[in-house]
């Protein structure tokens, strides 16, 4: 497993708000993260979160774009080698230029042959955090390619989008382009990255990024890890954070529960 990145590599993240690394994991390691999430998955069954009651059945929008299950670390141990892994989130931590970081969440990302395209849309909305630090790692279990429903990115967009969550209609890939404020997006250049099994992007919770059609009969398989800077406060959206923990939290708290958000890397 990679745990090492270049200056490089840094400045394009800076510049773009995204980066492709290849080889992240060995083929051995990527076969077995594989295998950790298709155990995960039947595990879970159709929960999307593993401590609610949220069947993805219930937005089908959703379901055909991509099946989502969000934070597996937290009921199946065996993917808790990749979800925690210090060496993954230093690369994090060093794109993101913060000394240390805490899990958000893992998820798995898994595109159905033949499913349709993920809308635009930028993580950081989504998050109980504001923070421009908040980033995400993206590995591809299987090869992602455009035709198979790979990620495209907006470069730039990072040092354009605030933290805003925008409601639009996911009925077509660039629902978010039809809001004021969006539209501009529409005269981009998408940039696409194909990804080996076992290569990744990290992306900005600020960049915009979405997937096209799997025009494809097999599944395109990825694993997902947020991360959040240490020192990160509510914003108030509760999104992945547990029913329990939300009732007791306001506006403005430390996100610093190591049980549900640990340190995973501290620079020393």
């Amino acid at each position: 497993m990679r745990d090492s990145i270049n200056q490089e590599d840094i400045d394009f993240y800076n510049e773009y708000g995204f980066v492709r690394i290849h080889s992240l994991l060995t083929p051995e390691e990527t076969e077995r993260l594989r295998m950790h999430q298709y155990n995960a998955l039947e595990q879970r069954g159709k929960f999307r979160y593993p401590d609610r009651d949220i069947l993805g059945e219930d937005n089908p929008v959703y379901e055909r774009m991509f099946l989502q299950r969000l934070n597996l670390w937290r009921d199946y141990e065996p993917i808790r080698e990749f979800t925690l892994s210090p060496r993954i989130a230093k690369i994090a931590a060093e794109l993101a230029g913060v000394d240390a970081m805490r899990l958000w969440h893992d998820a798995a990302f898994i595109k159905k042959g033949w499913a349709n395209p993920t809308s635009w849309h930028f993580d950081a909305a989504y998050w109980s955090f504001n923070s421009p630090g908040g980033i995400t790692v993206w590995v591809a279990l299987t090869d992602a390619r455009p035709d198979n429903g790979g990620l495209y990115f907006m470069p730039g967009s990072h040092r354009e989008i605030d933290f805003c969550l925008p409601i639009f209609s996911n009925d077509h890939v660039a629902g978010l382009f039809d809001l004021p404020g969006y539209q501009h997006w529409r005269e981009r250049e998408a940039v696409s990255l194909p990804l080996k099994a076992g290569d990744c992007t990290f992306h900005s919770g600020l960049t915009l990024h979405g997937s096209g059609i799997n025009m494809t009969p097999h599944q395109r398989a990825a694993w997902v890890c947020a991360y959040m800077p240490d020192g990160s406060v509510y914003n108030g959206k509760p999104n992945v954070l547990p029913d329990d923990y939300v009732k007791n939290l306001s506006v403005g708290d430390y996100l610093r529960n190591n049980d549900f958000n640990p340190v995973v890397y501290r620079k020393s």
